[in-house]
């Protein structure tokens, strides 16, 4: 039982540690591709995380404005290539803009929502291919750098087992990576959630204003 227990120590923490070095690696070649101003690697703003975002500090009753001026401009930042749906955002914006009381932000809001939600359809189903890209590119990256450890560690997880294949380590090596990459997309989401923390926190940090010396 002593010997179960600590095989299954010793694969879980070399597990933990090669996902977690592939994740390092990944995270700093996006970081090298964003240098260069390439950034397929990284994901993209999605409608939720931008209404979510836009709401986030403002008052409660200017919550639904906020959250409108952010559909609109998720709209618009998606059309640029369409010059009708540019023209449309931007009479809205400025039209928003301009509305003085409540009643005519109201108004707005439920004039142009339909118009806005049908022209936000094709952009979601294009950002949702382009992330089903991105996933399965960042997968074959991460199971590419995991094998490749795997096997300059001499990481053989068969030999581990004791099994009648330990005569061909490169099984045991692919079975490492990938066991690997898929660790890895943990961690990307732990880097993620510290990254969305350190942003709020900036956010809030500019909200209070400086205390004189």
């Amino acid at each position: 039982m002593e010997q179960l227990v600590t095989f299954l120590g010793t694969i879980v923490a070399s597990f933990f540690i090669l996902s977690l070095a592939v994740e390092t690696i990944l995270e700093n070649f996006r970081g090298i591709l964003s240098l260069f101003g390439i950034n397929v690697l990284k994901s993209q703003k999605t409608l939720e995380s931008a209404l979510s975002e836009a709401a986030e500090f403002v008052p409660q009753d200017q919550k639904e404005y906020a959250k409108f001026a952010a559909f609109v401009k998720f709209v618009e930042d998606g059309s640029a290539n369409i010059a009708d749906v540019l023209t449309e955002t931007q009479k809205i914006r400025k039209s928003f803009a301009a509305a003085a009381d409540p009643k005519q932000k109201n108004d707005l809001i439920s004039n142009h929502n339909e118009w806005l939600a049908a022209a936000c359809g094709p952009i979601r189903a294009s950002l949702e291919r382009s992330e089903e890209k991105r996933v399965f590119v960042l997968r074959i990256l991460s199971a590419a750098i995991g094998i490749a450890i795997s096997w300059l560690a001499g990481l053989n997880v068969i030999e581990f087992a004791g099994t009648s294949f330990a005569n061909n380590p490169i099984l045991g090596y692919l079975l490492a990576g990938l066991a690997a990459a898929g660790g890895s997309s943990f961690w990307h989401d732990q880097l993620d959630r510290v990254r969305s923390v350190k942003q709020i926190g900036q956010q809030v940090s500019n909200l209070i204003p400086a205390r004189p010396n």
